[in-house]
């Protein structure tokens, strides 16, 4: 979940094989890569999520890791016309990331 300032947000879903044995019933032995699984690649299928959260992921790699929740308010006008800005919140910054990898 981003932590957008609204309500009513629900987390994305990227299935890995441990969830996928838990929601698919299948015969004993059979292998965990289904069809289903070239869905993940045309961005369909099982893999859940929405634009907010789509570009909620790429400003975290653009930014190398520095992350902002996002917010549907960036100022508030008052009565005489002039735009107070509302400060961004930081989120908790992405480590372990070598530049390597950023860069790829």
């Amino acid at each position: 979940m981003t932590g957008i300032d609204i309500s009513g947000e629900k987390p994305g879903l990227l299935p890995t094989p441990e969830w996928k044995k838990t929601a698919f019933k299948r015969a004993r032995g059979s292998n965990l890569v289904s069809r289903r699984d070239d869905q993940l690649w045309s961005g369909s299928g099982l893999f859940a999520r929405h634009a907010l959260q789509l570009a909620h992921v790429a400003s975290v790699i653009a930014g190398r890791g520095t992350n902002f929740r996002p917010r549907l308010v960036i100022g508030l006008r008052d009565a005489s016309g002039k735009v107070k800005p509302i400060a961004p919140i930081p989120g908790k910054r992405i480590e372990g990331v070598s530049d390597a990898d950023w860069d790829a």
